[in-house]
């Protein structure tokens, strides 16, 4: 397996990906007029490909927007600068040999190199999801109404995660000071 950046190139074989992933569990929620640019993402700091006889998913790392979770201002350790791991998604034949664990390797290390928080929301019914992000030491945070709607117009819970602060050590939220907002 090779961990690189994604390249423009890769679009469309990732784009293909994602329908495999769409068909097998549904996401994204609704199919998109335009998966190339969902996949794109807008500005991220970073976006990887694995290969694994070919391009098999990717993991853009952007800026978060309204977050709902912010660090506590009070505890000048925590970083202040969250960053968003976002559409993390593997073929589902390829799923369970560790692309994704690889793929959040990159992604916590570039946060971590620069000083800041890896966060990240997942739909609160994804069960598969959840349990691969608590095994991988992050930390739920709460849930929130998703900033999207699905095809019937409701907005789904998301659960928040915050990433392990320490390589070897999973995050402990109470250290970390990491709070809910009222």
């Amino acid at each position: 397996m090779l961990i690189r950046s994604r390249r423009d190139a890769d679009l469309p074989a990732l784009a293909a990906v994602l329908r495999a992933v769409h068909d097998h569990d549904g996401y994204p929620d609704v199919w998109l007029d335009d998966p190339q640019a969902f996949v794109r993402a807008a500005s991220p700091l970073a976006a990887w490909v694995a290969e694994v006889a070919g391009q098999v998913l990717l993991v853009p790392v952007a800026r978060p927007h309204d977050w709902p979770v912010t660090p506590d201002p009070a505890d000048r350790a925590a970083p202040t600068v969250l960053v968003e791991v976002k559409r993390l998604f593997v073929r589902p034949d390829l799923r369970g040999h560790g692309v994704a664990r690889a793929l959040m390797d990159a992604a916590l290390t570039l946060a971590r190199q620069g000083g800041r928080l890896a966060v990240l929301q997942t739909r609160d019914d994804n069960a598969a999801a959840n349990r691969f992000y608590v095994r991988s030491g992050w930390r739920a945070l709460g849930t929130a109404p998703a900033p999207w709607a699905t095809a019937d117009g409701t907005h789904p819970l998301v659960r928040l995660y915050a990433a392990p602060t320490d390589p070897q050590t999973p995050s402990d939220l109470e250290a970390r000071n990491i709070k809910r907002p009222d």
